[in-house]
């Protein structure tokens, strides 16, 4: 089961993210930038994701109204960002 999490000011993302589940993970997303706003988002419980995880963080920047740091990115997803160039210029990693 995929999960969506707000501690603070930090908003983690857990479980597994698929082409099959980002779309409720966008509503569960959207729903908890109405209620807080962010300043970083985590990884760190994300068991396995494919491409489409990266298209949800893209939109999650997209929607808040601040620059948030991405924490804790599996590996993979994080050369596919810095592949695709997006990595501190739309979306600010940490490693």
């Amino acid at each position: 089961m995929s999960t969506v999490s707000l501690d603070q000011h930090c908003l983690t993302l857990s479980g597994d993210i698929t082409l099959n589940n980002v779309t409720g993970l966008l509503s569960q997303v959207k729903k908890t930038l109405v209620k807080q706003t962010i300043t970083h988002v985590s990884l760190k419980a994300v068991e396995y994701c494919d491409s489409s995880a990266l298209a949800l963080l893209i939109e999650i920047q997209r929607l808040s109204e601040t620059p948030l740091c991405f924490e804790h990115l599996p590996a993979k997803l994080a050369n596919v960002a810095k592949l695709s160039e997006l990595d501190n210029k739309v979306l600010t990693l940490q490693t």
